[in-house]
């Protein structure tokens, strides 16, 4: 069974960064990925003032203020080596603040590619990532959109909780993703995807793409940006 782990990295207000960047990090190998998460804080507890941020981090890795350039680019490339594929949407605030609308748009991108693929994942994100509030695991139902919509993607998707899915499952005829809130603290592989988000939104943000370039050959990127 794959899981798919879900990330942001930008904020959504109207000051801040001028991208946002949502990625997924799928895989069946989870355990590979989350044995190299607990590697690298072992090398960053080898430095005193290295160990004090991961400590203040609450024992999350973080690419935003990673506080040793080279053992995040020797991270990057262990990652590169493991099992997983990714998707990535580069979305460009134009009107500043990102509405609810836009952030459903983002993931209708992002999940487009499970829908076309036929992927039965489990979609796992950090808490209160979803809207739905007090959701801990819920559905994600992807439909074809009509032909009188916009076709800059083929799918739409609408969120549910578990409880409303069970009621109607039966007359549900589209493809569903499960989804799951998790504590990001606990699991590896989303502070993995943290890693990957944060490494696009750095080329993106930043202009510079040492980090993106480390895993391009595993990352699909839509990019949502003005012309």
């Amino acid at each position: 069974m794959q899981f798919a782990y879900l990330d942001e990295s930008g904020d959504l207000g109207a000051r801040g960064s001028k991208y946002l960047v949502t990625a997924l990090l799928v895989t069946a190998r989870k355990k590979e990925i989350e044995n190299l998460i607990w590697k690298i804080k072992q090398r960053l507890y080898q430095n005193k003032k290295e160990a004090r941020w991961l400590d203040r981090q609450g024992g999350e890795i973080h690419f935003h203020g990673f506080p040793n350039k080279n053992t995040l680019i020797w991270a990057l490339r262990e990652l590169n080596r493991l099992e997983f594929k990714a998707y990535a949407v580069v979305y460009e605030k134009k009107e500043g603040q990102v509405a609810v609308e836009a952030k459903r748009f983002i993931l209708s991108a992002v999940f487009e590619e499970i829908a076309k693929n036929n992927e039965s994942v489990t979609v796992i994100a950090d808490n209160d990532f979803f809207p739905l509030k007090k959701m801990k695991k819920g559905v994600f139902v992807i439909g074809q959109k009509s032909l009188a919509e916009s076709k800059l993607f083929d799918y739409d998707t609408t969120i549910i909780t578990e409880e409303v899915y069970k009621q109607i499952q039966d007359s549900i005829k589209e493809k569903v993703v499960k989804v799951e809130h998790k504590n990001s603290t606990l699991e590896g592989c989303l502070q993995a995807a943290d890693l990957i988000s944060g490494s696009i939104f750095q080329k993106y943000e930043k202009n510079e793409s040492i980090f993106q370039d480390i895993i391009t050959d595993k990352v699909w990127v839509i990019e949502l940006v003005k012309k």
